[in-house]
């Protein structure tokens, strides 16, 4: 199907100001195969734009016209095409229909009487302009086509379902601060063993592709550690600290161009057969361990990751049992919106521990422990002046995992 010609419309209630118009415009080289349109109204310009808007580029309309006015045609246009560029032709000192005409986005005015070359000039400038922001729109469709494809292979690749088993109940919330979906936010969970399950939360500093590369590049690194590690301790057991270590290598090995980009990290190793939590920390926050009678927050010293190819991280060994819950988060949970941000690590811990207690019983409600998390939350932030629409700055992780 041979492609539409693209069109101007000019609209004037004058058959002889129409008929300059054409006229003037006949051998006007830039116009190439572009066709002229000739209307008598308002009316009859919004009838023809609902069959041929698609081709139509420039409309250019008189003010003053018998039934619609030439204001009204163009807030008109505005509303309901606002790709095609707009034109005023006026041989009025009008000052409030100018007005008017420039809140409807216009392009520029065509003044009568006009001269044959300044009026091809105007009407070529508002083409430009129009067939540029068109090209700028197609460009980025496209680039948000990628991106939403980078989010898709994100979701599905580097950040999965996280896999119950018989030890464990597990749920993820993740969501991006904002469209397209790309988060620097990272998370794995690793069944060891049996006995041994791997939780495993970051955080790479900025958003979109590029932080969605860097978790990309950890997730590779991370499985490559794990795979190396795996019960090379002399007890059998998972070293959290050789971990971090080996993996803060590699990163300052294999990412120099990314020097600017700051990689936090917490781990945390649960040992069915010894009921214990270890955990190791790279800059990142703590790692709560809610239980019966309370909670404790987890979080050992060590440097965020990238920096130091020798840094060396420390871990802490806690008991752990039936029913406690281990809940792992990026800072987009508590640097919210609001005048009381980040929030009071109180205030947190009471949310988390209330979730606990409401959110203890099946293993379905694990899923919705993380979202009454996000809810209680965005409900402090509010609180506190965030707008509702708005509450999450960041991109935002939890990891929940309640034992069984």
């Amino acid at each position: 199907m041979a492609e539409a010609t693209a069109q101007i419309l000019f609209v004037d209630d004058e058959p002889e100001i129409l008929r300059a118009f054409s006229r003037d415009l006949e051998s006007w080289g830039s116009l190439g195969d572009m066709k002229i349109g000739l209307l008598p109204s308002g009316e009859k310009c919004l009838e023809y734009l609902e069959r041929h808007h698609q081709e139509v580029l420039v409309v250019a309309t008189d003010l003053r016209m018998s039934g619609m006015q030439g204001t009204e045609l163009l807030h008109h246009i505005h509303k309901r095409y606002p790709d095609i560029g707009l034109l005023l032709i006026t041989a009025y000192s009008d000052i409030e229909a100018i007005q008017s005409a420039v809140a409807a986005s216009i392009s520029g005015f065509i003044l009568k009487p006009w001269e044959p070359e300044q009026l091809a000039k105007q009407v070529e400038t508002t083409l430009d302009l129009v067939q540029s922001r068109r090209t700028t729109k197609r460009y980025i469709r496209e680039l948000e086509q990628h991106v939403q494809a980078a989010a898709e292979f994100q979701q599905k690749v580097l950040h999965p379902e996280p896999h119950s088993n018989s030890r464990l109940d597990l749920n993820v919330l993740s969501q991006a601060a904002r469209e397209p979906y790309c988060t620097g936010d990272y998370y794995d969970v690793i069944h060891l063993s049996t006995n041994q399950s791997l939780l495993i939360i970051g955080d790479v500093s900025g958003h979109g592709i590029r932080a969605a590369f860097v978790t990309g590049m950890i997730k590779v690194l991370s499985s490559k550690n794990i795979d190396a590690l795996r019960n090379m301790g002399s007890d059998g057991r998972f070293s959290v600290t050789a971990f971090l270590t080996k993996l803060n290598r590699d990163i300052f090995h294999e990412m120099p161009s990314y020097s600017d980009v700051v990689i936090s990290m917490s781990v945390g190793l649960l040992d069915f057969e010894t009921s214990t939590m270890t955990v190791a920390n790279a800059g990142h926050l703590p790692v709560i361990h809610l239980y019966t009678d309370g909670c404790q927050s987890i979080v050992p010293l060590g440097a965020a990751m990238g920096f130091h190819k020798n840094t060396e991280y420390t871990e802490h060994t806690t008991h752990i049992g039936s029913g406690d819950r281990v809940v792992m988060f990026t800072d987009g949970l508590t640097e919210v919106a609001g005048n009381l941000s980040p929030i009071p690590d109180k205030e947190l811990t009471e949310i988390l521990q209330s979730c606990h207690i409401s959110y203890n019983h099946t293993p379905a409600n694990e899923k919705e422990f993380c979202v009454a998390v996000a809810r209680r939350v965005g409900e402090f932030a509010v609180e506190h002046g965030a707008n509702p629409e708005s509450v999450f700055r960041d991109d935002v992780t939890i990891l929940s995992a309640l034992l069984r």
